[in-house]
C-alpha cells in the first residue's frame, strides 16, 4: 500500500494533471487556429479544417500521390482520399494522370488554391503574433523552446 505523503505518487498524480490539462489546451489551440477563415466567410469548413494540412503540405512540396500525403501526415489514405475530393471539387487542388505510373493520379494546388491557403498561412500568423503581442521575450521565447522538447519528445516515445 503506498502512502499518500509518497512522493512518487504525487508526482504520478501531478503528471497526470499536467497531462489532462496540456491535452485541453492543445485542443483549443487546434480549434482556435481551425476557427480561421480564408477570403468570404463562405469559404467551405474543410478548406480550413480537415483539408488544411494537405493544401499546405502541396504548397510547400510539389504535386504528391494521396498515399504520399497520406504518410507525409501520419493519417489514412482513405482519408485523405475523402478531403481531397472535396478540396477538387472546390477547385482548391487539381489531379493529373502519374507519367511515371498510369494507375495513379498527382495531385497539386490550383491557383485559387495557391491564393487560399496563402492567405490561411498569413490569417494564422496574424493571429498567433496577435495573441502573443503583449508576452514578454522570455515567456514567448519558453513556449517555442517547450513546445519544440515536447514535438521532439512525443516523436521519440513511439507508441506508448
Amino acid at each position: 500500500m503506498q502512502n499518500e505523503n509518497d512522493p512518487t505518487q504525487q508526482n504520478d498524480e501531478e503528471l497526470e494533471q499536467h497531462v489532462k490539462s496540456l491535452e485541453t489546451g492543445l485542443f483549443q489551440l487546434a480549434r482556435s487556429l481551425r476557427k480561421i477563415r480564408a477570403g468570404d466567410e463562405s469559404m467551405p469548413t474543410y478548406a480550413t479544417g480537415a483539408g488544411f494540412w494537405e493544401l499546405v503540405l502541396l504548397k510547400h512540396g510539389r504535386s504528391m500521390r494521396s498515399s504520399e500525403i497520406a504518410a507525409s501526415l501520419a493519417i489514412d489514405i482513405s482519408t485523405v482520399s475523402r478531403q481531397i475530393k472535396q478540396l477538387e471539387h472546390v477547385g482548391l487542388v487539381q489531379r493529373e494522370p502519374d507519367s511515371n505510373d498510369a494507375r495513379a493520379a498527382l495531385i497539386s494546388l490550383t491557383p485559387r488554391g495557391e491564393d487560399i491557403v496563402e492567405q490561411l498561412l498569413k490569417k494564422r500568423k496574424d493571429k498567433v503574433r496577435y495573441a502573443l503581442e503583449g508576452w514578454a521575450i522570455d515567456d514567448r521565447e519558453c513556449l517555442v523552446r517547450l513546445l519544440d522538447k515536447l514535438v521532439i519528445e512525443l516523436d521519440t516515445c513511439g507508441d506508448a
